[in-house]
């Protein structure tokens, strides 16, 4: 990767942790910065879009979808976010990733709502937790868990800090942040500070 692609990824980057920490001015700053390097970038216009802005300006366009409305699964999940109901809008994404053809505007949302969950997530838990498994591997696989979780809660040993979390378990910081958040609330997952 030379220099302009790791400025490109670095502010692409920056802009969803804006975004994540409600800052859209931030976000849509840090993409049109990626437009200025590389004026056909598909992932900025992308986010732009999906968050309802107009890539040459700086504020944020409500979108009005009212329940019932008719709106797509994009548009329910866009005006979740601004309600502030991210785990509804992840949920919702979820339900409707069946519905919904992989194209680059979804994959923009998808994005925007983990960006936007994911300081959620590590906030509930606290900087200096240590998770510890609870249950055995029987209890786990009566479960059917998938992959993922299972990978999540290997890695919770008691001994790891959350912040180390994501590289044992070897998954990115949001899915290992979201599945140990569904393992505490199942109770196979221990926090303690």
């Amino acid at each position: 990767m030379n220099a302009k692609q790791q400025e490109i990824a670095r502010l692409l980057r920056k802009g969803l942790d804006a975004y994540g920490e409600d800052d859209a001015e931030a976000a849509v700053y840090a993409w049109n910065a990626v437009l200025a390097l590389d004026p056909n970038n598909s992932d900025a216009r992308d986010y732009i879009d999906s968050i309802g802005v107009a890539a040459e300006e700086p504020e944020v366009a409500p979108v009005p979808v009212a329940e019932g409305s008719g709106a797509g699964p994009l548009d329910e999940v866009i005006a979740l976010l601004e309600q502030g109901r991210e785990v509804d809008a992840h949920a919702r994404l979820l339900a409707s990733a069946a519905d919904v053809a992989p194209d680059l505007e979804t994959l923009a949302v998808v994005d925007l709502v983990r960006a936007k969950l994911l300081p959620i997530y590590r906030a509930g838990f606290g900087r200096d937790a240590m998770p510890r498994a609870a249950g055995d591997a029987a209890q786990l696989e009566a479960l059917c868990l998938t992959e993922a979780a299972c990978a999540v809660h290997r890695a919770c040993n008691g001994a790891t800090l959350l912040a180390a979390l994501p590289a044992a378990s070897g998954l990115d910081a949001f899915d290992t942040f979201h599945h140990l958040s569904v393992l505490v609330d199942a109770g196979l997952v221990s926090v303690y500070a």
